[in-house]
């Protein structure tokens, strides 16, 4: 799970919320075969991502008597006409027609056209795009293309409520869209909540037109709630900057710069020697590349699919923090039998390396536990702790394994299932051996990792907190709601465990 600084948290900018706008794309073809003219209904708004950008694969398919397949005959587009849009700059609708202007087929024509309607929509450029080919009247052998287009509006303002992580909030986004002519935007957001007070600015430009390729620009500003897991509140502001690719349908690659100012103050009268010999400023600079690769037929209760998400970050590239930090997350969700039984495992692990001879922060370790974490224990319940603190790992590792179970027949609808699950994990502040004070370690001079023992480990692994229970799932448009009764089975001496009724609500969970 991410550190209490990483942008992740500020609840705008999450790779979660990238996967569910990865919707799977239906488009409509009609085809008069007299004419050889094909009208193309371009996919909605909400479907922009997945198979818009592969033309060969959902090409018009029709059945012919006598002579050769039209789609196939050597066409060039004559007239380009594009109606509706009222500020777009030039060398964006160059690089959007290019492609099509260069098609020399009237199957490649289509496709490409396709792929113009599909990336104004993607872009936000038009709202919808209706799309007619026709016969040129002048040229033979060449056609004309017109795309008529209901542009987006320039400026919009939403409103909303979240309740997720053991927290509620409020969140306002102002978003202008094109103000520069073409895809680009820019959203000034704000969040209100229980524990995490955000402002953030994103400026977001896409790269030759191309929806699936973004570069972003944040400023971002928050201030998070800690006390009631480990004394502190922790304020945070930084500069990221970040460019964003899709791979396929499914797949998500990130490459990010953050340089950021933390700072760990207001702490409590009660607060632990380990808490509060963090206190005070640090500054981060690190580069990071996180991928996602998500075949899930739903982002929070999924029949079928993988999930396969990791991040490696390093950092150290100026101020005062040194570390290697990676995680990682796999899920597999199956149908066992159909409208009966549906069985969900997820594995996650993570490590937090010092460089340098650095030694790691509570702002940048890893917490475990929680109802969207490891069920049965308190937020941050699993792991160190120093008096009342949570003072967080530099490694840990978690699993579960869910059986559910529709329950139409005794509630009248789908979005309720019965819940079984055992969930285990461990979470452990290892002691690392300095390269002055061991010489097994086989690394020397600056910026040489300083690695925990492998009896440390072994110990870690073999002594997993471990809880089941059983509960109910109720699937929203756009969260995982759970009500469980949770049984710690296993325990070590630092864990806060919360047997009993625990109720959830989130995107993420184990």
């Amino acid at each position: 799970m991410p550190s209490d600084d990483s942008p992740s948290r500020l609840g705008f900018t999450t790779s979660d919320r990238e996967q569910q706008q990865q919707q799977q794309q239906q488009q409509t073809y009609t085809q008069f075969g007299s004419t050889n003219t094909a009208a193309i209904v371009a996919p909605s708004v909400s479907d922009m991502l997945n198979v818009v950008f592969s033309p060969t694969k959902d090409r018009p398919q029709a059945t012919y008597i006598g002579g050769d397949d039209p789609f196939e005959r050597s066409r060039r587009i004559h007239r380009l006409q594009i109606n509706g849009l009222s500020f777009v700059r030039q060398g964006f609708m160059q690089d959007l027609l290019k492609p099509a202007l260069q098609a020399e087929t009237l199957g490649s024509i289509v496709a490409q056209v396709q792929q113009v309607a599909g990336k104004l929509q993607a872009l936000e450029v038009a709202k919808s795009v209706s799309v007619s080919i026709d016969k040129s009247k002048e040229i033979e052998g060449f056609v004309d293309v017109v795309l008529d287009c209901v542009e987006t509006k320039m400026v919009k303002l939403t409103t909303g409520t979240e309740l997720s992580n053991d927290e509620a909030n409020v969140n306002m986004t102002f978003l202008a869209r094109r103000f520069l002519g073409g895809g680009e935007t820019i959203a000034f957001n704000g969040l209100l909540g229980t524990r995490t007070n955000t402002v953030q600015s994103i400026l977001s430009m896409p790269l030759k037109a191309d929806p699936l390729r973004r570069f972003e620009v944040m400023l971002y500003k928050n201030n998070v709630d800690n006390s009631y897991y480990n004394s502190h509140m922790l304020g945070t502001a930084g500069l990221q900057l970040s460019y964003k690719t899709y791979s396929g349908s499914n797949c998500l690659h990130k490459f990010a710069y953050d340089a950021n100012v933390r700072v760990v103050q207001d702490l409590s009268s009660l607060a632990s020697y380990s808490v509060r010999n963090e206190a005070g400023y640090s500054l981060k600079s690190s580069v990071s590349h996180s991928f996602t690769r998500d075949t899930r037929d739903h982002p929070t209760v999924p029949t079928a699919g993988t999930l396969l998400k990791n991040t490696a970050e390093l950092a150290g590239l100026g101020g005062d923090v040194y570390y290697l930090k990676c995680d990682a997350e796999i899920q597999a969700a199956q149908t066992v039998v159909k409208n009966a039984l549906i069985l969900t495992t997820t594995l996650q692990g993570g490590a937090l390396l010092p460089l340098n001879g650095d030694r790691t922060r509570i702002t940048d370790r890893f917490f475990l536990g929680g109802a969207n974490s490891l069920r049965g224990f308190h937020y941050a319940g699993i792991g160190p702790r120093d008096q009342r603190d949570s003072i967080g790992g530099n490694m840990f590792y978690a699993a579960g394994v869910h059986a559910l179970f529709p329950l139409t027949g005794i509630f009248g609808t789908r979005k309720l299932l019965g819940h079984l699950w055992v969930n285990l994990g461990s979470l452990s502040l290892l002691p690392t051996a300095r390269d002055d004070d061991d010489a097994d370690s086989g690394k020397s001079g600056k910026g040489a990792l300083t690695l925990p023992s492998m009896a440390h480990v072994r110990h870690m692994l073999n002594t997993p907190s471990v809880a089941a229970g059983v509960g109910l799932v109720y699937q929203h448009s756009f969260l995982r709601v759970e009500l469980n009764y949770a049984v710690p089975i296993a325990i070590t001496s630092t864990d806060a465990i919360k047997p009993g009724l625990q109720l959830g609500l989130g995107l993420n969970f184990l």
